[in-house]
């Protein structure tokens, strides 16, 4: 073989191998579109999944104007850049010391750059900090950065706490082989699984400890009320016109018998609307009434209050929507640590229980 058929096959061996490599870097007009995509959003609050999704649409059309996508293969490499996952957070942590985006720009970038990845970036927002703090240690795909990566808010300004620092834990085998199937069921690393339930768990120990804006125990006393009260006091609906000395609020029962009435004077007094309703507790239990007879004989005649079917409801005020909103934060932000307070005021107020001993098992005794 001749040395410019030699020096060929090695240039086309060499070309070969490259285009197997990974893309570790972005050229300038990759490099332009990302930048230009967190440039059209950084200035808004992306603190929130649903927030991060609207400034994906606008990132969307921002980065195109620089740079086509043609870079990405199946969701496994970069739309505009071309470079695997891991490898373009770790290089966009690197840009971002000059950009100095927020982690929720940071965010929207993944979103932009991997449309179809099996995560939901959006949801899992934190993820920018947590894959920040495996970068900073080494354990992302690269060698630790000889400065730490940090996070910066709007204005451009490292966000104080950001560098991390590390806890080490001991598990056994069957806690780490718990904690492993449980991260995978997240799809998270384990070290990611159990930070994020650290930090979970421990943001919902002091907010259900300390006075917030939303008041945990008298939610939790609500909530238990609603669910173990076996009865509540009734009112009934009383007449208001019929029957009555209106407006002066009346006390007869109004029966369903009574609502044709009630509607046809609610007409001819030129009302529009519904009847206002009005409710209020009455006795409707038998009465022992003396009557005296003709010859003088007294006797006892049973009378009852309301002879017909009443209309009827619990004397209680029912979960709105807006309290349907209370609880789901209530239990977001306090976890189970709010759902043992409403258990409690079960265990202590409606579900008394002695506390006996078990019965000796005879076949235990040594």
């Amino acid at each position: 073989m001749t040395k410019t058929s030699q020096k060929t096959l090695r240039h086309s061996t060499e070309t070969s191998g490259s285009s197997k490599r990974k893309k570790t870097s972005a050229d300038t007009e990759e490099r332009n579109a990302i930048h230009a995509a967190g440039l059209a959003v950084n200035r808004f609050d992306l603190t929130s999944a649903a927030k991060i999704r609207e400034a994906v649409a606008l990132a969307s059309d921002a980065a195109p104007a620089v740079k086509s996508r043609s870079e990405g293969t199946k969701g496994k490499t970069g739309d505009f850049t071309g470079m695997p996952i891991a490898i373009f957070q770790n290089w966009l942590y690197e840009q971002n010391r000059e950009w100095r985006f927020t982690d929720g720009t940071l965010a929207v970038l993944w979103c932009l750059e991997f449309p179809n990845a099996r995560c939901d970036y959006a949801d899992r927002h934190r993820y920018v900090a947590s894959t920040r703090t495996e970068y900073n240690a080494g354990r992302h795909q690269a060698p630790p950065p000889g400065n730490p990566s940090v996070a910066y808010s709007r204005d451009g300004q490292p966000v104080i706490g950001t560098v991390t620092t590390s806890l080490s834990i001991r598990l056994t085998d069957r806690e780490r082989k718990l904690v492993a199937t449980a991260a995978k069921l997240r799809d998270e690393s384990p070290t990611r699984f159990i930070k994020s339930s650290a930090i979970t768990r421990a943001a919902h120990v002091v907010n259900i400890s300390k006075k917030t804006t939303l008041d945990f125990g008298a939610l939790a006393d609500r909530v238990a009320t609603l669910l173990f009260t076996k009865e509540f006091d009734q009112e009934f609906r009383t007449k208001y016109l019929t029957g009555s000395n209106h407006p002066v609020r009346s006390d007869e029962i109004l029966t369903l018998g009574d609502l044709d009435d009630e509607n046809e004077e609610w007409i001819n007094n030129a009302a529009f609307g519904d009847i206002p309703e009005t409710w209020m507790g009455i006795d409707t239990s038998t009465h022992q009434v003396a009557k005296m007879t003709p010859g003088g004989d007294e006797h006892f005649v049973q009378e009852y209050v309301c002879p017909t079917t009443p209309i009827v409801r619990d004397d209680r005020v029912p979960m709105t929507r807006d309290g349907f909103r209370e609880l789901e934060n209530a239990v977001r932000l306090g976890g189970t640590e709010f759902l043992q307070r409403i258990l409690e005021i079960g265990r202590t107020s409606y579900f008394r229980e002695e506390d006996l001993d078990e019965p000796i098992d005879p076949e235990t005794i040594d």
